[in-house]
């Protein structure tokens, strides 16, 4: 359930529009997300969840999959 919530989230924030529906293993680079877009992603998913993400965690995460931001809501949402 969190999993879906974070990739519509994306889903809505993303510069580019998908026609489809995204998965944990989409390239956030493919997805035109750069680290402008990415700072976008991070606070509507901070409404979203009603979280703060660490400052020390919000690195532009080149190179990752969008799993990166399940986990890394997750973790937070443990905290």
């Amino acid at each position: 359930m969190i999993e879906k919530r974070i990739l519509k989230v994306i889903k809505d924030n993303l510069q580019t529009k998908v026609e489809y529906d995204l998965s944990p293993e989409d390239s956030i680079e493919e997805l035109g997300i750069d680290s402008i877009s990415y700072i976008d992603l991070i606070v509507g998913i901070e409404n979203e969840f009603g979280i703060e993400i660490d400052d020390d965690k919000l690195f532009f995460p080149k190179g990752e999959k969008l799993s990166y931001l399940v986990r890394l809501v997750t973790e937070t949402m443990n905290m």
